[in-house]
């Protein structure tokens, strides 16, 4: 292994142990024709929806030839601020580190003995030294041409489509290959909700600074009945493993030159929970599309997602209970409160 410290670009807010001496390392260990780096740069995003370090690394194969490779690394550190809401908490963390360690392996290895790979996320690097905070590091996979898709004009047909197909993926893999006893289901259960406390304190702030705080009273009431409701789910519905935010912020879609989705992943698994996939759809059909598919499409996008849930169930063989289209409709409308939170 050879660093190169002469070209380091690195932001003020990067931690001391974050350092191309440690990335290096990590390039040794998971980068099989990894040489030497010849830049080493990180820049903070800090902003309301997303707060994070980006690493971006210049490194040279052992052919010669130069690569790119960048992460996103993730700690309470860079969870600090008045403008935005704090990312992670320690139960945050270990639970999204949890998804991703434990259970997107199982998930993946279900539909890879399928001959069906999916990826479901960006992948997820540890250190290969302690380091003096826990954190979580992902690929990111805007260097492999991934990108979110702009909020003003939503998902596209075509994509919903590939987005509710992996959606339904997830929750067939959740309820075929995971086996989620009362203590760890509690432990999603919780850790959202601490998650939702800081979200309220800010959005009731906010609320006073735009001289709305008339309607202060008639939110925590509501805001009341979701933490209410959520806490360790109805057992008598059919349940899965939800996203839980699965709006277009925490989408990305690899797209070639002609417009064809090539791949697609959900970022951010910091917010799953165990429950009925009825919050999930809420919020993916309200919130990541336009006003003429919520109008227009909202049925037929329910009823893919539905036919695309049985498909997996049938390429999994899963021999057990399956959710009724029916009740799927029914659970929509008894679980309607997550259409205002989508909102």
């Amino acid at each position: 292994m050879v660093v190169d410290r002469q070209i380091s670009v690195v932001d003020a807010a990067t931690p001391e142990w974050v350092n191309q001496e440690l990335f290096a390392n990590l390039l040794s260990k998971e980068v099989a024709d990894f040489q030497k780096i010849f830049k080493f740069s990180t820049k903070r995003v800090d902003n309301c929806k997303d707060n994070y370090l980006g690493v971006k690394i210049e490194y040279e194969g052992k052919d010669g030839k130069r690569r790119v490779m960048g992460f996103v690394l993730k700690t309470a550190t860079f969870s600090s601020g008045e403008n935005f809401l704090p990312y992670l908490n320690n139960s945050k963390l270990a639970q999204e580190n949890n998804v991703n360690f434990e259970i997107l392996p199982k998930f993946r290895k279900l539909y890879e003995e399928e001959n069906t790979p999916i990826n479901f996320a960006p992948m997820v690097y540890k250190f290969p030294q302690p380091v003096p905070e826990d954190y979580i590091l992902f690929e990111d996979l805007q260097y492999k041409g991934y990108r979110c898709i702009q909020k003003s004009g939503g998902l596209s047909s075509k994509q919903m489509e590939i987005a509710l197909k992996n959606l339904a993926a997830f929750h067939a893999a959740s309820v075929v290959g995971a086996k989620f006893d009362i203590k760890s289901r509690r432990t999603f259960c919780n850790a959202n909700k601490e998650t939702q406390i800081l979200a309220d304190r800010i959005f009731y702030e906010n609320l006073r600074g735009y001289s709305l705080k008339h309607y202060e009273d008639k939110i925590k009431s509501l805001q009341t009945q979701f933490l209410e409701n959520r806490s360790f789910s109805n057992q008598q519905e059919f349940q899965v493993l939800l996203l839980g935010n699965t709006n277009l912020d925490n989408m990305l879609f690899q797209i070639d030159a002609f417009g064809n989705i090539k791949d697609f992943v959900f970022t951010n698994l910091g917010s799953c929970s165990y429950g009925n996939p009825a919050k999930d759809l809420w919020y993916i059909l309200l919130s990541s599309t336009n006003s003429d598919v919520k109008l227009n499409r909202f049925e037929y996008y329910v009823k893919f997602y539905y036919d695309q849930l049985i498909g997996c169930f049938k390429l999994l063989k899963y021999k057990g209970d399956v959710q009724k289209l029916s009740e799927l409709h029914y659970d929509l409308l008894k679980n309607n409160k997550w259409a205002y939170a989508a909102s």
